[in-house]
């Protein structure tokens, strides 16, 4: 379970920023089924990349992929707060922003553990 920990807190953190971003310009009924075809494929993407990628040593080892968790987030809510009016507003911005920010510190604190032999 250890291994996927970073993946999980990507894949949620990301799930909960669609959702933001979605209630936060109105309801989640706006979005229609191809803008959650692109929401689901933004957040396994990302997922997917940050379960990939190499755990390392060192603060790098933690960086990589709290980086990629906070891309993920953050692609997450902007491709919700764009696709339900093609509009990205100030406070859709500041969605965004916040979802990169928590998911940053969120998977970065998270213990990296070495990948198996």
């Amino acid at each position: 379970m250890s291994l996927y920990l970073k993946a999980i807190a990507t894949l949620v953190i990301s799930i909960l920023a669609a959702f933001v971003a979605g209630i936060g310009n109105g309801e989640l009924g706006d979005l229609d089924t191809g803008g959650w075809v692109k929401v689901a494929l933004v957040v396994l993407g990302g997922t997917g990349f940050t379960w990939f990628a190499e755990n390392v040593t060192g603060v790098l080892g933690g960086a990589i992929k709290a980086f990629l968790g906070a891309a993920t987030a953050g692609l997450t809510a902007w491709t919700v707060a764009y696709e339900n009016d093609l509009v990205v507003s100030q406070g859709e911005r500041l969605t965004i922003v916040i979802a990169v920010i928590t998911a940053l510190t969120a998977v970065y604190q998270l213990r990296n553990t070495r990948t198996p032999a």
